[in-house]
């Protein structure tokens, strides 16, 4: 048996005589540290999929409820309440939808903090309640997302030095 770092590797010589071969395998916990990894990745994602699917119902809500939604934003001096409406909405969906399929993951991820800040600064700042507590809660979550999604990107063929 081999220390390899922080590893240790079993080697070990397989086959008939005369035509063996060096095999060398993990021994200890390499392999439940994988599906550790395995399983909190699969967590992070049914909680980033929850997330976008939040925003595309609270965007769905604001459009059927245009009305209400309208008097609310020009409640909150927001200009333009009744197209302001329909903006926010719209990006709600979209950003929604990207983080929901884990698909442009920082960037939607961004843009949706920064509404958060918005709807803490207006609705939070008249209304207060949910509107003070909820928008804090998924900014840091938002920006978790953003920042995990450039440490590793399942979309390129090879990892970068310096990540995990």
């Amino acid at each position: 048996m081999t220390v390899d770092g922080d590893r240790r590797i079993v080697s070990f010589r397989v086959g008939l005589p005369g035509e063996t071969r060096l095999e060398r395998r993990d021994a200890g916990s390499g392999g439940a540290r994988r599906s550790n990894t395995a399983a909190m990745t699969m967590v992070l994602a049914a909680l980033r999929t929850l997330v976008g699917l939040a925003f595309v119902a609270a965007a769905v809500d604001e459009i059927v409820e245009h009305a209400q939604f309208a008097i609310l934003f020009g409640r909150w001096q927001l200009p333009h309440p009744e197209i302001s409406v329909f903006f926010v909405a719209a990006v709600e969906i979209v950003c929604g939808a990207l983080l929901t399929l884990g698909a442009l993951v920082r960037p939607a991820a961004l843009v949706l903090a920064t509404f958060m800040v918005g709807e803490m600064l207006t609705a939070g700042r008249i209304d207060g309640g949910v509107h003070f507590i909820v928008p804090p809660i998924l900014f840091v979550v938002l920006v978790f997302y953003a920042w995990r999604s450039g440490r590793v990107s399942r979309w390129s063929p090879t990892r970068r030095p310096g990540t995990q």
